[in-house]
């Protein structure tokens, strides 16, 4: 191989291998963002079983106005969301005999959020 040759290769290579990691910065900052936590009862050592936990995408972004996610506690009041997208939602836990709860939160990117809750008894 002759010195040019030699410079062609290296820079053939050089771009590759930017190729290649550039491609796994583009993986890694998929939106692999999770979203859990506890929903308690009053007493705040009893988590509520069953209980109804879910994120709504904006209604405003063309990306996440389809979105709707939605799971129920385990029997130690534990949720758990995976595979979460970036951006604002709607947050809603509700459970029979309890006033639901609400709010608006931002999700961020490769990011665990957790939100635990305390449920209130609804009111006779």
């Amino acid at each position: 191989m002759n010195a040019s040759t030699k410079t062609a290769a290296r820079i053939l290579g050089s771009a590759l291998l930017l190729l290649v990691l550039s491609g796994a910065a583009l993986q890694a900052q998929r939106d692999h963002s999770w979203v859990n936590g506890l929903v308690f009862d009053e007493s705040e050592t009893h988590g509520v079983a069953g209980a109804t936990v879910s994120l709504t995408g904006d209604e405003s972004s063309p990306r996440l106005r389809e979105v709707k996610l939605e799971t129920k506690t385990d029997e130690e009041g534990k949720y758990y969301f995976k595979d979460v997208a970036h951006g604002d939602y709607t947050f809603r836990v509700s459970a029979p005999g309890f006033t639901p709860y609400e709010i608006h939160l931002y999700i961020a990117t490769d990011t665990l959020t957790a939100l635990h809750v305390k449920l209130r008894k609804e009111a006779k």
